[in-house]
C-alpha cells in the first residue's frame, strides 16, 4: 500500500510540473503579426470573442487564420498568406486594412481611409502627390464598375499626380485607369499609360507587392487627358451641335463677306461686308458678325453677341479657331484660346478586381465564403492547460486512483 501511495504522490509532482509548463501562453502572435508592419494591428481580439481559447475563434479573421495556419509553427511568414484575403467583406482585403490606421479586418464598416486628405466627395477621397491640392472632386456611381472620378486642382508643374481612394473597396493589383471627355466618352490611348497621363497602384514599399488601397493618377498639363487644356477645348467645339437648322446663303449675309461653305450659320444671322468666317465656325441665332471681322475655324459665337464693326483690317474683331464668344465686343481686339497651362482638370474610371473571399463563420464580419485548406491543428493563444507528458502522468494518476479503491474494497471485505 505504501508503495501505491508513493507511486501515486510522484505522478503527481510530475504531473503538476508538465502542467505548470504547458499552461503559459505561446509566443505573442499579435507581436508577430505586428512585426509586418501593420498598423491597424493584430490582439487577440482579432480572432478571439473573450478569454483566447481554441474554443472562441469566432471571428472572421480568426476562422481565416485556424483553415490556413499551422499554429504550432507560427511566424511572422504566417500572416502574410493571410493578407490576400477579405475577412470583413468590405472590398478591402486584410493587408490593406491592416497596413492601414482606421481600418480593421473583422468589421466592414471600418474601412482603411486616405490620411489627410485634400478633399473628400461622398464615397472618394484625395490628395495632391505634387502641385496644388485638390480642389474639387465628384463621383458618379456606387462602385467601380461604371463610375467616373472628376477632380480639378491647379497644376505647378507640368505633370501632376493626385492619389485617390474610395469607401467601397480598395485598389487590387492589376487594376487600370480609363480616362473620359466632357462628354463621358473614352478619350482614345487609355487605359494603357502615356506621357500624357498614367496610373499606378499603390503598393507596399516592401515585397510582398501588396496594394494599399488606393491609386495615383498622373496627368500632364495641358496633355490630352486635361479637360482644361487646348486638345479639351477643341474636342468641345468639334462636338458642338447647333440648335438652329443651318443655311447656305442667308439673307442677311453681304454679298462682299467671305463665308466658308461647311460653316454653320443661322437664319436669322447677321454677317457684315468683308468678314470672314472659316469652316465649321458657328454663328449662332440673332448674332451680328461685324466688317471686317475674322471668325476661325470651329470657333463659336453665341446668340444675340454683337461682333465689332471695323473700318478696315487693322481695326477689326479677330476670333481664333475654337474660341467660344459669349459676350458682345464692342473694340478692336483678337480673341484667343484661354491659356490652360497652370490648371488640370480629368475624369477617369477605375477597373479593378475583387479581393479573395474570407472564410464564413466569423461573428463580426461578413466574409463571403471560401476553401479552407492547410490546417493541422487547433487554434489557441493559450494552450489547453495539459502537454503531452502531463496528460500521460495524469492519467497514471487515474489507473492509481482506481488501484486504491480496489484495494480499499479488498480490506473491507
Amino acid at each position: 500500500m505504501k508503495t501505491l501511495y508513493k507511486t501515486f504522490g510522484a505522478a503527481a509532482i510530475f504531473s503538476s510540473l508538465f502542467i505548470a509548463e504547458e499552461a503559459k501562453a505561446k509566443p505573442g502572435w499579435d507581436v508577430l503579426g505586428n512585426a509586418n508592419g501593420y498598423t491597424s494591428g493584430i490582439s487577440c481580439s482579432t480572432c478571439h470573442a473573450g478569454t483566447p481559447t481554441e474554443n472562441n475563434v469566432t471571428t472572421s479573421y480568426g476562422v481565416l487564420f485556424n483553415s490556413r495556419v499551422n499554429d504550432n509553427n507560427v511566424s511572422t511568414a504566417s500572416f502574410v498568406p493571410l493578407e490576400s484575403f477579405d475577412s470583413d467583406g468590405d472590398g478591402f482585403t486584410n493587408g490593406q486594412e491592416l497596413r492601414q490606421a482606421g481600418g480593421n479586418v473583422n468589421y466592414a464598416i471600418i474601412f482603411p481611409s486616405l490620411s489627410l486628405p485634400d478633399i473628400i466627395s461622398g464615397n472618394v477621397s484625395a490628395k495632391a502627390v505634387d502641385g496644388g491640392a485638390v480642389s474639387a472632386l465628384s463621383y458618379i456611381g456606387t462602385a467601380f464598375t461604371g463610375g467616373r472620378t472628376l477632380f480639378e486642382k491647379p497644376a505647378t508643374a507640368a505633370t501632376t499626380s493626385s492619389t485617390f481612394m474610395y469607401k467601397f473597396g480598395g485598389i487590387q493589383i492589376g487594376a487600370t485607369a480609363t480616362f473620359y471627355d466632357e462628354n463621358n466618352a473614352v478619350i482614345p490611348f487609355t487605359p494603357a499609360n502615356t506621357a500624357d497621363g498614367s496610373y499606378v497602384v499603390n503598393t507596399l514599399p516592401t515585397a510582398p507587392a501588396i496594394p494599399i488601397g488606393s491609386m495615383n493618377i498622373t496627368v500632364k498639363d495641358d496633355g490630352v487627358f486635361d479637360l482644361y487644356s487646348t486638345a479639351a477645348f477643341q474636342r468641345i467645339a468639334k462636338a458642338r451641335i447647333p440648335a438652329f437648322v443651318p443655311v447656305v446663303n442667308p439673307a442677311s449675309i453681304n454679298p462682299y463677306a467671305t463665308i466658308s461653305s461647311f460653316a454653320k450659320i443661322s437664319p436669322t444671322a447677321t454677317v457684315d461686308n468683308y468678314a470672314v468666317v472659316d469652316a465649321y465656325a458657328v454663328i449662332d441665332n440673332y448674332a451680328v458678325v461685324g466688317a471686317y471681322a475674322q471668325v476661325g475655324s470651329y470657333a463659336y459665337i453665341a446668340a444675340n453677341v454683337d461682333l465689332y464693326a471695323g473700318v478696315d483690317i487693322y481695326t477689326q474683331v479677330t476670333i481664333d479657331p475654337y474660341v467660344e464668344v459669349l459676350a458682345s465686343i464692342t473694340t478692336p481686339t483678337t480673341q484667343t484660346l484661354p491659356n490652360s497651362v497652370g490648371y488640370i482638370s480629368s475624369r477617369f474610371a477605375i477597373a479593378t478586381s475583387q479581393p479573395a473571399p474570407s472564410i464564413l463563420g466569423g461573428i463580426n464580419g461578413a466574409g463571403a465564403g471560401g476553401g479552407a485548406t492547410g490546417k493541422t491543428t487547433g487554434l489557441h493563444c493559450m494552450t489547453s492547460g495539459l502537454g503531452t507528458q502531463g496528460l500521460m502522468f495524469l492519467s497514471l494518476m487515474a489507473v492509481g486512483g482506481l488501484l486504491l479503491r480496489r484495494n480499499k474494497a479488498h480490506s473491507i471485505n
